[in-house]
């Protein structure tokens, strides 16, 4: 299968690797003869969904994460599709250009489209054709009459116009324009930054404060049961003014994959309600009750 892949793309065969990964990811998801299953369905007891899947190498448009990134720049950059990603719901993608990878969800892949050699319009020259190489030949006729023109004396001119400098409008230059990096999106793009060093001091402050003040409790994993994955947050605290103050990160729970009646039975708030206040308070002076 890896064979056939590598034959039919247009990909580097060092790519290999790749191909051998997605069809690993395929075949998994294949029913065998003897059970009729595939290995997901039985290793996970679930139908595998392969909606997702798609041609290996075939076209792909993506958003990428771009240092330096103007308003007028393409949004979206021409990649091949390699495989599936292994941390998110998304994809792999291989860049020609730089010869990296990175992953993403923000792609439109592309399966009947190709890569296609662009023409280099600037190296085309267009042969320009002048009046004065083509050779004309005169028609006399018998009646021709001469015409002198009147010729007018050349007068000198001793008076010199004084030169005016023109004051050219100055053009803003582009290392004048301050360029902004945008908040990370999540941790591949944090540590793709000019300021990773910082991000990772910040998430182990992050983890660190967690730790001191016990804000888990590390339990077994009760059987069949799936936990609720986790991100990072990254956030840039700014001023008045527009400029970096401090970094801030924080790990954050993925509450909506929580499961009703799984996951969670009644909702908790840190702070109370009016009417839930209210109710308390009143049940506590009809008792006779203490409140602490």
């Amino acid at each position: 299968m890896v064979r056939s892949m590598i034959s039919h793309s247009s990909l580097l065969e060092s790519l290999w690797e790749e191909a051998l990964k997605i069809a690993i990811y395929i075949l998994n998801r294949v029913p065998t003869k003897a059970i009729n299953k595939s290995p997901y369905e039985l290793w996970t007891g679930k139908k595998p969904n392969i909606n997702h899947l798609h041609i290996w190498d075939c076209l792909a448009k993506a958003r990428t994460y771009r240092l330096h990134e103007r308003k007028l720049d393409s949004r979206t950059i021409s990649y091949y599709f390699v495989g599936y990603a292994e941390c998110s719901r998304g994809y792999k993608f291989y860049d020609p250009t730089s010869r990296s990878f990175f992953e993403t969800g923000n792609a439109r892949i592309l399966e009947e489209v190709e890569f296609g050699k662009e023409e280099n319009i600037r190296n085309v020259v267009f042969e320009e054709e002048f009046v004065n190489d083509i050779e004309t030949t005169p028609v006399i006729g018998d009646n021709v009459q001469t015409i002198v023109p009147d010729i007018v004396p050349e007068q000198d001119y001793d008076e010199v116009l004084p030169q005016t400098p023109i004051e050219q409008p100055q053009q803003p230059q582009e290392d004048d324009i301050g360029l902004t990096e945008d908040d990370p999106i999540n941790f591949f793009q944090a540590m793709q930054s000019s300021n990773s060093q910082k991000w990772i001091d910040t998430m182990k402050d992050e983890l660190k404060s967690m730790q001191e003040n016990d804000v888990w409790d590390l339990v077994e994993l009760p059987k069949g049961v799936k936990p609720i994955s986790c991100k990072w947050v990254f956030k840039t605290k700014k001023d008045s003014k527009g400029n970096i103050e401090r970094y801030k990160t924080r790990l954050v729970a993925k509450g909506f994959t929580q499961k009703e009646g799984i996951d969670y039975k009644e909702t908790f708030s840190l702070v109370s309600s009016n009417d839930s206040f209210r109710i308390v308070m009143a049940l506590v002076a009809h008792f006779n009750l203490e409140l602490h």
